[in-house]
């Protein structure tokens, strides 16, 4: 499906997308809600109606942002207070799921005495952490990135983001780089504001890291829901 033009967009685009979410065209119900949400920034119901959208493609941080934004316009609806608060608890939830996971997956490994890449030229015959191992991780991811180029600064990073989590023993400034590595922009942040909270001597380092942690969250954000290029047929 095209995704519709920000310039024709009806003001009731809601209402349109609603139906659309009704018949389980959830794909058309979105694209019509991002653009509308474009086209009219300050309609609480078009970023509500947005939200769901995303949730039911089980994109629930991107849910939570577009909750954030209908409760930014309409600040005293419970409703949207209630939604909001849901989606918080929700994210925290798949955020410490997938940290559990890794543990998961790294003490699997070690049981079955599978390879474990380590650091080179290391003299120390101690077994190696768990730190050390995701660090090798993210330094193998990098090297596989090191040819692709940086993505530009988004020129207006949202400011709306979801607020960090609680599983203060395994969070570390490496798995948020590993999320960092994987995309996954809103989880490293996430994790560095955890960390800021335990570590307030590194609060200002952090702070720059969240801060461009942003600007690509951002700047992907922008590229999902930009329109495809069309085709231009030879003369």
């Amino acid at each position: 499906m095209t995704a519709p033009d920000t310039a024709t967009i009806s003001p009731f685009f809601a209402r349109d997308a609603a139906e659309h979410m009704r018949r389980g065209d959830i794909r058309g119900a979105l694209d019509l809600c991002v653009a509308g949400t474009k086209a009219f920034p300050n309609y609480a119901t078009g970023h509500l109606v947005l939200a769901k959208c995303y949730d039911a493609f089980g994109k629930t941080t991107e849910a939570l942002t577009e909750f954030r934004q209908a409760l930014n316009i309409l600040p005293d609806n419970p409703t949207l207070r209630a939604l909001v608060k849901a989606a918080e608890e929700k994210e925290q939830r798949e955020f410490r799921a997938q940290v559990e996971d890794q543990e998961r997956r790294f003490e699997a490994a070690k049981a079955a005495q599978a390879p474990v890449p380590a650091p080179p030229a290391k003299t120390s015959a101690k077994e190696e952490t768990t730190e050390e191992y995701l660090e090798n991780i993210v330094k193998r991811l990098q090297e596989r990135k090191a040819t692709r180029p940086a993505p530009p600064p988004a020129a207006e990073p949202s400011s709306i983001l979801p607020e960090g989590t609680r599983n203060e023993q395994f969070v570390t400034a490496t798995m948020a780089e590993l999320f960092a590595t994987q995309g996954e922009f809103i989880r490293a942040i996430n994790a560095y504001r955890e960390l800021m909270k335990h570590h307030p001597e590194e609060q200002q380092k952090y702070a720059m890291r969240i801060a461009e942690l942003e600007q690509l969250h951002a700047r992907q954000q922008q590229e999902k829901t930009a329109p495809p290029p069309q085709n231009r047929k030879a003369s």
